[in-house]
């Protein structure tokens, strides 16, 4: 069983998608954060990531401080390479 403490590889401050929360200014209270984090790295870790699968993956978490523009920014940001290597 996996943890949001256990995301970030050994050596490691954060991974591309905590960097990019940050970056994209995401969170806010936290409250849903750790969720979000566990679903988006889920999805970034199935054969063919892709935006569509990352956004529908988070769709059931409720961000009570309304954070979804950052979030959806960082899903933007971490798969639209997935994305582009999807294509044919």
């Amino acid at each position: 069983m996996r943890t949001v403490e256990d995301l970030v590889p050994p050596g490691q401050d954060l991974n591309d998608i905590q960097v990019a929360f940050r970056k994209h200014h995401a969170l806010q209270c936290g409250f849903c954060t750790p969720g979000i984090l566990m679903s988006l790295t889920a999805e970034q870790n199935r054969p063919a990531p892709c935006r569509a699968d990352a956004l529908d993956s988070v769709r059931g978490h409720i961000c009570r401080c309304t954070g979804y523009r950052g979030i959806k920014r960082v899903v933007e940001e971490i798969f639209a390479e997935s994305d582009a290597e999807n294509t044919p």
